[in-house]
């Protein structure tokens, strides 16, 4: 069957190429569910990182993070199950790297503390890459401001709170060192009726995850085209994170 699954949607790069390789023998769809790159406000900053009018990418820095639970047996303080940050949220401040720089392998450094059960609580995390760098923060232990931007040699995108499920950015295009523009991107999370059988008007697990419809309208028009992969999130790009 085709797949769609929720991040990450492996341990490590080993395994992920492996369920990349059974989805390309079997010529069947197969997306790991980094949702963010759904989001319309992501799709028109990544129009704008492409078009080149910001110039070469120079810095991505980022945050993200919550007071997690504190039962030793949630799958968050679990190393059996994946848990700890850098799997659970810090890839999405990875995928905001990837975003930026593409899949080129960057130089990686890392300090951070550990749990006594062995999970990462926190980090800061330093990606070098050949034009630039990234700076992500994350933590399961603290409340973070859930901010990214991308900087450019002309200007800055900055997404707003939250970052990986941003409704609006800010796209600051520098005149001189000293003036600058300012265009807001903004796309409010889409709202439906509550009626029974449907999700909508109900609570949401996580802020924004009215959002996911994006995802899912975005699978279904990668099936309806035949497609075995989705170019908002290529398998390379699953592999680079």
């Amino acid at each position: 069957k085709h797949v769609l699954c929720e991040k990450p949607v492996g341990m490590n790069a080993t395994e992920v190429e492996g369920m990349i390789g059974l989805a390309r023998d079997k010529g069947l769809f197969f997306m790991e569910g980094m949702w963010t790159r759904c989001f319309p406000v992501i799709r028109k900053c990544r129009e704008v990182l492409r078009s080149g009018e910001l110039g070469a990418v120079r810095q991505v820095s980022g945050d993200f993070g919550f007071v997690g639970p504190e039962d030793a047996n949630n799958r968050l303080r679990l190393l059996s199950s994946g848990g700890g940050g850098l799997l659970d949220i810090g890839v999405y401040l990875v995928g905001h790297a990837v975003l930026a720089y593409g899949t080129a392998q960057p130089q990686v450094a890392a300090v951070g503390r550990l749990s006594q059960g062995g999970v990462d609580e926190n980090a800061v995390v330093g990606l070098k890459y050949p034009s630039g760098s990234a700076a992500l923060t994350y933590g399961i232990d603290g409340h973070y401001a859930n901010e990214a931007k991308i900087i450019c040699e002309k200007g800055y995108i900055a997404f707003g709170c939250p970052q990986h499920s941003p409704t609006n950015a800010r796209v600051i295009r520098a005149i001189s060192r000293t003036e600058t523009t300012t265009q807001v991107v903004e796309e409010p999370l889409p709202v439906y009726p509550y009626h029974q059988g449907h999700c909508g008007g109900r609570r949401a697990c996580f802020p924004n995850s009215e959002g996911f419809v994006y995802e899912v309208r975005e699978v279904e028009r990668c099936l309806a085209a035949g497609l075995k992969e989705c170019p908002e999130y290529t398998w390379e790009e699953s592999l680079a994170v």
